[in-house]
């Protein structure tokens, strides 16, 4: 399959209620990190998921072309916990299913010397110059 590092995002549609707009964020990054996040359009106290965010370690298993992905830190408003081994299917058109919604490529992992750049001011970049 033709998966890639970098983010992948799908939206749910009144995931656990009517209004309930899941956003889900799958990020697998270089290192066999990853991280999956939860969003949702409507807040907890109306009946909407709470949004999480949790990290960890991923594979490829080639055999069943699925990511597993070991959660390494987990977030006490939700989501997988530590050391749970999570399953996302990778669909032959290279997008990711997670949880019965299809997660589609949107942006390459972040690069560390761009993010750094993006950082410093004028002054330092020129002193690099």
């Amino acid at each position: 399959s033709a998966f890639r590092l970098g983010t992948y995002t799908g939206k749910a549609p009144d995931y656990s209620c009517p209004g309930d707009h899941v956003t889900w964020e799958l990020i697998l990054l270089p290192g066999s990190k990853a991280s999956i996040s939860c969003t949702s359009a409507l807040s907890p106290s109306k009946g909407g998921s709470p949004s999480w965010s949790v990290e960890g370690t991923w594979e490829h298993d080639e055999d069943d072309d699925e990511i597993l992905v070991t959660v390494t830190k987990d977030d006490p408003l939700g989501g997988p916990k530590k050391d749970r081994e999570v399953k996302i299917d990778v669909l032959e058109d290279g997008s990711l299913k997670f949880k019965g919604t299809q997660c589609c490529w949107t942006k390459p992992p972040p690069d560390p010397l761009a993010e750094a750049m993006s950082a410093m001011t004028l002054k330092e970049l020129k002193a690099l110059a």
